[in-house]
């Protein structure tokens, strides 16, 4: 499995898609912005997108909601 998320090793999305590689097979993908997670994801390069959906400083995460 592939999964793309937001940033660079050690952000909260890199903790969260390594917490959900249970059996340790998944090939993890930093992207610079949700768009390009995203567009890696639905372009088929990617199996899934680990995205945030709101941070602690301003709530809600538009890109990602959208």
């Amino acid at each position: 499995m592939r999964a793309a998320y937001l940033g660079p090793e050690g952000t909260h999305t890199h903790e969260a898609a390594a917490a959900c590689d249970l059996l340790g097979g998944w090939e993890l993908t930093g992207e610079s912005s949700i768009k390009t997670a995203f567009v890696r994801f639905a372009r088929g390069g990617a199996d899934a997108a680990v995205l945030p959906l709101e941070n602690a400083l301003e709530g809600p995460v538009g890109p990602t909601l959208d």
